[in-house]
Parts: structure tokens; sequence; C-alpha cells
């Protein structure tokens, strides 16, 4: 009896550890399943991240690409505008030193004028008081008509040079 007993106690301890060995086997089928489906989740994600990072690269250069050529177009714009800055600060130059010949050649020609003014009231006050050589007179004449010429050739030329630079 003690004997059938014993077995019986083997049996049941028997067929509980055949329980046990069988959850084990199904919780570690359970456990492995779930780790590949862990691993192939993770090759997804390092995929993804992979393909991330190569548009990421590829959007960088892209970008550092575009804005190489638009540093290159401001740079050649910046040159150009540099080149024609130049060009108008010598022009202002040129203009300005013909404007000081000018405003010289105006001023001795003012000065000549108000000297054959002051000749002319002169010569009309001779004229008046003393009888003078028809060849004084002509010489004179001569005189303010040379002028006059010099100082009209004067004035166009300065409104001529005025008009070509405006």
């Amino acid at each position: 009896e003690r004997l059938l007993y014993h077995e019986s106690c083997l049996a049941h301890l028997h067929g509980r550890r055949m329980d046990q060995e069988h959850r084990f086997r199904q919780q570690a089928e359970k456990l492995s399943l779930q780790f590949r489906e862990a691993m192939q989740m993770k090759t997804v994600e390092e995929q993804r991240l992979e393909h991330a990072r190569e548009c990421y690269q590829e959007l960088e250069a892209a970008r550092k690409e575009r804005l190489s050529g638009e540093l290159e177009e401001i740079d050649r714009q910046r040159k150009h505008l540099l080149g024609r800055r130049d060009e108008l600060v010598k022009k202002r130059d040129e203009v300005e030193v013909q404007y000081q010949e000018m405003k010289q050649t105006v001023d001795r020609l003012r000065e000549e004028a108000a000297k054959l003014q002051v000749d002319c009231k002169v010569y009309q006050v001779d004229v008046n008081q003393l009888p003078e050589s028809e060849a004084k007179m002509k010489e004179r004449q001569e005189q303010r008509q040379s002028l006059a010429l010099r100082l009209r050739d004067q004035q166009e030329k300065n409104h001529s040079r005025r008009s070509a630079h405006h």
C-alpha cells in the first residue's frame, strides 16, 4: 500500500513536472516568438532610420548646392555693383573737373565782360568829350564783338556739356 501511495505520488509529481515543462516550453516559444518579432521591428526601425538619414543627407547636399549657387550669384552681382560704383565715381570726378573748369572760364569771362563794360563807359565818355580816331573806334568795336562771340561760344559749349551729362 505504501508502495502504491509512493507510486501515485511519483505519478502525480511526474504529471506536475510534465505540465510545468509544457508550460515552460509554451512560454519559451512565446518569448522566442516575441523576441523574433522585436528583432524584426528593430530591423524595420533601423531601416527606416537609415532611410531617413539618407534622405536628410540628400536634402542637406541639395540645400548646400542651392546656397552655393545663390552665394555665387550674390557675389557676381556684388562685383558688378562695385564695378558700376567705381565707374560712377570716376564719371562724377570727371564731371566735377569739367564743372570747375567751366566755372573758372565763366568767372574769367565775367571779369573780361565787366572790364569791357567799364571800357565801354569810358569809351562813351571819351566819344562824348573827344573825337576819337576811326581806327581806334574800330579796334574797340572788334574787341567787343570778339569777346561777345567768345562768351556766346563758351555758354554754348557749357550748355552742350551739361546736356551730354544729363
